[in-house]
């Protein structure tokens, strides 16, 4: 899966490959993103700037759709490189690294399963909730320990 406005050094191998290879497509605009993450064996997000979290490349491992993106593209999510996700830095290693996910299941298995548990436990709503709680569990704390002082 290659996301909309994506064409660059990193992606024309693969655009090249969608002519020769019927395992490789291209779907333009689609009305369910989610049934395309899921029919999707790697979603390729080559971003070439930082710009915080890419909510796509999230959705996509939340699916369990195995993940290439640059460093930039992990930059505000954090993910494990190797473990949740590859990252790629130059055209050559980064169509590498998607041949790779394609032709090994055992990797591509591995991606998914540990690209999901990654989402649940950093991005969810339940994970977010635990961060707030942890914040507002060290205000109490230091407001206690700051009256505790004054004594």
């Amino acid at each position: 899966m290659i996301t909309p406005g994506t064409t660059s050094p990193f992606t024309s191998p693969i655009l090249i490959a969608v002519k020769f290879n019927c395992r490789v497509s291209v779907p333009g605009f689609v009305d369910d993103l989610d049934e395309c993450y899921k029919r999707a064996n790697v979603f390729v997000a080559p971003i070439l700037v930082g710009g915080g979290i890419i909510v796509k490349i999230l959705d996509a491992m939340a699916a369990g759709t195995p993940v290439v993106t640059t460093t930039y593209g992990n930059e505000g999510i954090g993910a494990v490189p190797g473990r949740d996700i590859l990252i790629a830095d130059d055209p050559e290693s980064f169509a590498d690294a998607v041949v790779r996910v394609l032709s090994d299941r055992g990797l591509e298995e591995r991606l998914s399963l540990n690209g999901r548990e990654f989402v649940r436990k950093h991005f969810t709503f339940e994970a977010a909730m635990k961060k707030l709680e942890a914040a507002y569990e060290k205000i109490v704390k230091g407001r206690k320990e700051a009256v505790n002082s004054k004594k």
